[in-house]
């Protein structure tokens, strides 16, 4: 499953695989608060270790599709 998010610092948007998430096993796709701020990990590069920041989640799917 992934997520469709909103970095709440910088207003970025982007899409994250669930397990970014911390703290997140939704249910289902409508499994989530929109206005409820979540902590997603954020990665510069596949290398990177990466950085928690706070986003809100905007949509759930199960598949990514281009």
């Amino acid at each position: 499953m992934f997520a469709y998010v909103r970095f709440i610092d910088d207003n970025i948007r982007q899409i994250v695989p669930l397990d970014h998430i911390k703290d997140f096993c939704p249910q289902d796709v409508k499994d989530f608060e929109i206005k409820k701020k979540y902590h997603i990990l954020w990665k510069k590069s596949p290398e990177d270790q990466g950085q928690y920041y706070k986003a809100q989640i905007l949509k759930l799917a199960e598949t990514w599709v281009l």
